[in-house]
């Protein structure tokens, strides 16, 4: 890293070029250098001093030694400097819209396109229009298509206007359709979504006339539009909550097109059939687990659930509870030790360890969970509460009364000063020590007991974590 005496972080450029990833850095220095851009050599030179910071890991730069490599002088002018920055900053901006539009053909035939049929060029506009059509056949017809054909209808209908020789009848139909098209896809997505923070964070929004929307797509051929009856299905889910069969239509909609379809649109449906799951499951129905299970091994050997490679920490830690809760500890163990290195760096080796802890508790291999988590304190809040919860399970089978009396008065202490964690999930550890003091006070086949604590666990299993446990280790005692 660059030993710097005075940094400066908080300069919108120098964050921009941080943020960038090194491909588009050399990209950028090209565009710098093109004869087009070039006419001051100022803004490369900005550029290359401050990227010489961001390839040395540096959170910020020395302006004096920019300033320099600038400009040549020693003593920086902050004014000028300003300006430089605010200069290089708009050609920047410029470079990316230059990037979008370069990586995107259809883009670059819509701009192309527009600008002959206002200059009257016809040619051009002939080869354009020719390819935004290759474009548009080519592929699933995402949301994206829709908008897509809108706005090439629009401009073909242009043609007309401009007084270009187009020998077919107005195609009105065709931009109401894909205008139609568009727009539910779009509002079910807004309205899901609405509908999604009003159950998680009881925030209320107005996203107009659903019912009349869906009564409009009903009466729609949805079979000849794909992408429109998987975001159907998929808002329904979450509107008609109760209701498991839009949850099987949009995964036999998934089994079919997440192959083609764009990667971010088959993530957020895979994601809304998860959820349908996640729900079902928090309402006892266990049925609901293996659909869970089954749902995301096949997104994963599609790829669906990476984003540059890398499997998010959360994804990675519900697919191995998942397995553990259908009994599969071993096909856990193998998926942990198989795809830990598409996890990212920063959380690899915690996640590695917590989740195999877990993986060993349900092997009932107890002196591994001992090693793993005896003396590790996670910083996250969520491994922190599962892993002590592993250690108290640990200890119980391990007929470690002394440490696990002493544990559980150290867990519920930990709990209590803890400010942060909502009450509800405090709640479910708390009565999980509670009740495993009491397991450990009662007496070997004392019927009457026993029955007092099964019912009183019974009563709170919504808010009692590992309450099957605690049930399984009562019908032992009470044996």
């Amino acid at each position: 890293m660059l030993k710097m005496e005075k940094t400066l972080s908080s300069n919108r450029l120098f964050r921009t070029l941080l943020v960038m990833e090194p491909p588009l850095h050399r990209n950028l220095i090209r565009f710098l250098q093109s004869p087009l851009y070039a006419s001051s050599q100022q803004p490369l030179l900005l550029c290359e001093g401050m990227l010489e910071y961001v390839a040395g890991g540096a959170s910020g730069f020395n302006k004096e030694k920019v300033w320099k490599k600038v400009t040549g002088k020693a003593v920086c002018n902050d004014v000028l400097f300003r300006k430089y920055c605010s200069d290089t900053l708009k050609l920047v901006h410029l470079f990316l819209a230059h990037e979008s539009l370069a990586t995107s053909k259809i883009n670059t035939d819509f701009e192309t396109l527009d600008f002959a049929i206002e200059h009257k060029i016809e040619p051009a506009i002939q080869s354009a229009a020719a390819s935004v059509r290759e474009e548009l056949n080519n592929g699933f017809k995402s949301v994206k298509y829709y908008y897509d054909s809108y706005r090439f209808e629009k401009q073909y209908y242009a043609m007309m206007d401009f007084g270009v020789k187009v020998d077919q009848k107005a195609n009105l139909t065709e931009i109401s359709t894909s205008l139609d098209v568009f727009y539910w896809i779009e509002k079910l997505k807004l309205a899901s979504a609405a509908i999604s923070q009003k159950k998680t964070l009881n925030y209320s929004y107005d996203t107009g006339d659903i019912d009349a929307v869906l009564a409009q797509i009903r009466q729609f051929p949805l079979g000849q539009h794909p992408a429109l009856a998987l975001e159907y299905h998929a808002f329904l889910t979450v509107y008609e909550d109760e209701e498991p069969g839009n949850y099987f239509k949009l995964k036999a909609g998934l089994e079919q097109y997440a192959d083609s379809m764009p990667r971010k649109d088959a993530l957020n449906l895979m994601d809304a059939a998860l959820h349908f799951c996640t729900g079902r499951i928090n309402k006892g129905d266990q049925n609901f687990i293996r659909e869970y299970f089954e749902l995301f091994d096949e997104g994963l050997k599609k790829g669906i659930f990476l984003i540059k490679g890398k499997l998010a920490v959360w994804r990675f830690n519900n697919m191995v509870a998942a397995a553990l809760r259908l009994g599969k500890a071993d096909w856990a163990e193998e998926f942990i030790q198989s795809n830990y290195h598409i996890l990212p760096e920063d959380a690899r080796e915690n996640t590695y360890t917590f989740n195999l802890a877990r993986v060993y508790r349900y092997q009932k291999r107890y002196g591994k969970v001992l090693e793993l988590l005896r003396n590790v304190e996670y910083a996250d809040i969520g491994y922190n509460l599962i892993s002590k919860a592993v250690l108290l399970i640990t200890y119980y089978e391990l007929n470690e009364w002394e440490t696990l009396g002493s544990f559980t008065t150290s867990f519920r202490t930990f709990l209590n000063r803890q400010r942060d964690i909502p009450a509800q999930r405090k709640e479910g550890y708390l009565n999980l020590v509670r009740f495993t003091r009491k397991l450990m006070k009662m007496e070997r086949k004392d019927a009457k007991s026993a029955d007092r604590l099964r019912e009183e666990i019974a009563q709170n299993r919504s808010v009692t974590v590992n309450h099957e446990w605690l049930l399984e280790k009562l019908n032992e005692k009470a044996r």
